[in-house]
């Protein structure tokens, strides 16, 4: 079985006709209009999960985060077309966490 909920959603692969850009920098508007790139003034949309994936989502991330990988992951590869796996050195771990809790902070604010 599967530890992904059953409602985990795909939005398919996802094409631009134009051609891709990729542009680490792009800042995104409070309204959620992106502000640079090929995509510049496109608008991100909301996604709607349950509560479930939702918490299997965040679960998931803040594993990754904290070791590095999940436990099912046993490939020698990250994905992605990112090459073998690395080892997560102390210092990278500890600015994960920082940010991290800095995002939990944010995203508690958010609820609010």
């Amino acid at each position: 079985q599967s530890p992904v909920p059953l409602d985990t959603l795909s939005i398919g692969p996802v094409q631009n006709p134009s051609g891709w850009s990729v542009t680490e920098s792009s800042g995104v508007s409070s309204s959620g209009t992106l502000l640079e790139g090929c995509l510049k003034d496109k608008s991100l949309q909301s996604v709607h999960i349950s509560d479930d994936t939702w918490k299997f989502m965040m679960q998931a991330n803040e594993t990754i985060v904290q070791k590095g990988g999940l436990d099912q992951h046993k490939s020698q590869f990250q994905g992605g077309k990112k090459g073998k796996k690395r080892r997560l050195e102390d210092d990278l771990a500890l600015k994960r966490q920082s940010e991290w809790k800095a995002l939990m902070d944010f995203l508690s604010k958010k609820e609010k």
